[in-house]
């Protein structure tokens, strides 16, 4: 049992002997004291009159008994006023001891009226709004600030006043008070849920007494902090713009503080840049991070090669690869090289290179004048004359065109014409202005110089007398018939190579022959072939007619070893 509780009950018995005593005076009078609670140390005044209708006598001495805490006794004596009304004083000890409750009585010595009353030495600890500590409180939200008023302390007081949160095994806050008058205060913010014990001493080390109150409401957690990034977010966390960030703290349970919350706005390129948020409230405090990286710098794109490179007309006649070199410094090229190949054919192709970065930035190159021919050029050729005489002048013409980079180079080869034959051929080549190049084949005809061309004096290319070339002569059956001719080359010179005759033969046979023999034979040498004669510079061929037939036509083809013929015709009689 504490102190205080000791007290209260010894200071009751003594109000139960007072009452007792009231009990048994002869009338009933109206007692009191200037205040119900006093102070250490201050003085008491007791008063009495008649008002409830007794008799207290005029002139009459009043004698006043108190008795009070720790043996306390003490006593005064009055006279009562013609309306029987009177007053005295006591001084209660100056000490922790005058704490408690008094009784006192008032017997008047000639009436034997009897009264009594009591009042209080008492040190209060109440709990009181902490905004004017006057009104008493028995509960508040956590967070809410508090006073701790302490009265009845007396003059010149020493002592503290103890905060003990819910559960504490030790005293929350203490708050030490000297050399005060009467009453003190102290404020504080509890924050912790639960039955708070407020305790005053008195001194220091004596207890006076406690209150109670409850705080409800509390902040068991601490504030949320979340955030918000505006901009533009390229790749791998990358933002490619300005970027914007602020920040959000709600805590629905208790006020907070913050540090370092406040919106920013990064205009810069940064490898990384950390910011941190900071929020306190009753539940504890919360830090956020978010590292920001902007790359809004696109990278660099350097022309680095052209493969192959172009000849020295400005031609290609394969696929061109266009290869870049990329860097960035901040956040990094993809790629160190980028390349681009154009295989299709053109004049003046373009080509564009794009450079990326890490971030998504990009910077593109573009190539002009890239000039692709892959076709080779075409040829016609031709031989002009064609045909052509033998040992004769001819000229071979490639006849060459392209559609894209055009021709660089055309020629031909010499037309041969120092043989006759009619699949002669002579080879042109081309090249165009992208180094493609072609080669083709002209087919001539070289030939013995035709009919009508003088040979030597004599019509070449044609039977010479004694046959006429109108198919009118007439010779002797069975004689034999000198079939002649000359061939020449351009310059009229005679040929006598072997090979000239590739045959001849009898080709057709007609009935008649004309009326009489208008040829006489110029030979009768019997030959099987054309021979040919140096000294008259011709070929000739005695043509026996003894298996032939008379009144008939023969006509005879020979055929030279240019592909040209010779037809001749006579009659037999």
């Amino acid at each position: 049992m504490n102190r205080f509780f000791t007290r209260k009950m010894t200071l009751s018995l003594a109000l139960a002997l007072s009452l007792t005593l009231v009990a048994a005076s002869l009338a009933l009078a109206a007692v009191w004291t200037d205040k119900a609670d006093y102070s250490p140390g201050e003085t008491v005044t007791i008063y009495g009159d008649n008002s409830d209708g007794a008799a207290f006598l005029p002139g009459e001495s009043v004698l006043v008994s108190v008795i009070g805490p720790n043996d306390y006794t003490a006593s005064c004596e009055a006279v009562a006023d013609e309306n029987g009304a009177w007053s005295c004083q006591v001084t209660l000890w100056s000490d922790e001891r005058a704490v408690g409750e008094y009784a006192y009585t008032a017997i008047g010595q000639t009436s034997g009226v009897s009264q009594s009353g009591t009042f209080t030495d008492a040190i209060n600890i109440s709990a009181t709004d902490g905004s004017t500590c006057s009104s008493n409180i028995e509960s508040v939200i956590s967070g809410t600030p508090i006073c701790a008023k302490a009265t009845g302390l007396g003059n010149n007081a020493s002592g503290k006043i103890e905060w003990w949160a819910p559960g504490a095994s030790t005293a929350t806050r203490t708050t030490y008070f000297s050399n005060v008058n009467g009453n003190t205060t102290d404020t504080f913010t509890p924050t912790d849920c639960g039955t708070w014990t407020l305790n005053v001493y008195k001194p220091i080390s004596t207890f006076q007494g406690s209150d109670t109150f409850e705080v409800t409401g509390c902040d068991t957690t601490p504030p949320l902090i979340t955030y918000t990034i505006s901009g533009t977010l390229g790749n791998d966390g990358w933002y490619t713009s300005d970027v914007t960030l602020s920040w959000t703290v709600t805590d629905p349970e208790s006020s907070f503080t913050t540090e370092d919350c406040d919106e920013v706005t990064i205009t810069s390129d940064t490898p990384g840049t950390t910011f941190t948020c900071t929020a306190t409230s009753a539940g504890g405090t919360s830090t956020a991070s978010v590292t920001i990286k902007r790359d809004a710098t696109a990278p660099t794109i350097t022309l680095d090669s052209r493969s192959p490179a172009p000849n020295s007309y400005g031609w290609n006649n394969s696929d061109v690869t266009v290869t870049w070199t990329c860097s960035d410094a901040l956040s990094g090229a993809v790629a160190d090289t980028v390349s681009q190949t154009v295989s299709s054919e053109g004049k003046n192709q373009s080509v564009t290179g794009t450079c990326t970065d890490n971030a998504g930035n990009s910077a593109s190159d573009t190539q002009t004048g890239i000039n692709i021919d892959k076709t080779s050029p075409t040829l016609n050729p031709s031989v002009s004359p064609d045909p052509v005489i033998l040992n004769g002048s001819a000229t071979a013409s490639p006849n060459a065109s392209d559609s894209l980079s055009g021709i660089d180079t055309a020629s031909c080869d010499p037309v041969d014409t120092s043989s006759v034959g009619k699949e002669k051929s002579v080879n042109c080549y081309a090249s165009d202005k992208a180094g493609n190049s072609a080669t083709a084949s002209a087919k001539y005809w070289v030939i013995y110089a035709p009919a009508g061309t003088l040979c030597l004096g004599a019509p070449g290319h044609q039977v010479l007398q004694p046959i006429n070339t109108d198919g009118s002569s007439i010779f002797k059956q069975k004689s034999t018939v000198p079939v002649k001719f000359r061939v020449c080359d351009a310059n009229g010179v005679s040929i006598g190579t072997p090979g000239v005759v590739a045959s001849f033969k009898l080709i057709t046979i007609a009935e008649g022959s004309g009326e009489e023999i208008t040829e006489d034979p110029v030979s009768t040498t019997p030959d099987t072939a054309f021979r040919w004669s140096a000294t008259d510079q011709q070929w000739i061929f005695n043509l026996s007619t003894k298996n032939l037939n008379a009144n008939k036509t023969y006509t005879y083809r020979i055929t030279l070893n240019d592909g040209t013929e010779i037809e001749f015709s006579f009659g037999l009689k």
